[in-house]
């Protein structure tokens, strides 16, 4: 637990050097991208990797009711599965037609785009961004049954 808890709690929670400059401003956005692991319980995702995604999902609850008389607001952004590195990783790996249907980091990015063009006065607290394929729905394979993983 230790090895995820730092990167996916204290990195985003740590002193930022640009918010005394939104404060001053009266306007900063903060977007905080998580995971449909800190939206959903999601058993494939393990304790520590959901503890750590659903941990971010208070911080940004407390930066908007902190932070947002100051004109700061902040979302957490859940995605679901996104075509990256570390889905490799996984005890069975999603095929190559899976991961054609997942997300891609750019569509995460255009989420983060229209988030950031919103008017001042709009706070979206909370985005969940999924492939209309989303097989944490559709099947079981995105969580294997154990004797599948051995």
């Amino acid at each position: 637990m230790r090895s995820s808890t730092p990167t996916s709690t204290r990195s985003p929670a740590a002193p930022s050097p640009c918010s005394p400059a939104f404060r001053h401003k009266g306007f900063g956005q903060v977007v905080i991208v998580s995971s449909w692991a800190g939206w959903q319980y999601m058993s494939a995702a393990g304790a520590a990797y959901s503890a750590s995604k659903t941990a971010l999902g208070a911080l940004v609850q407390t930066l908007n009711d902190q932070e947002g008389r100051s004109g700061i607001r902040a979302t957490h952004l859940c995605p679901g599965e996104v075509v990256t590195d570390i889905l490799r990783t996984r005890p069975v790996p999603p095929s190559e037609e899976e991961m054609a249907r997942m997300l891609d980091p750019d569509d995460v990015a255009e989420a983060v785009s229209w988030l950031a063009g919103l008017r001042a006065k709009v706070c979206v607290n909370e985005l969940v961004l999924t492939p209309v394929h989303n097989r944490m729905y559709v099947d079981t394979s995105a969580c294997p049954p154990p004797e599948a993983r051995a």
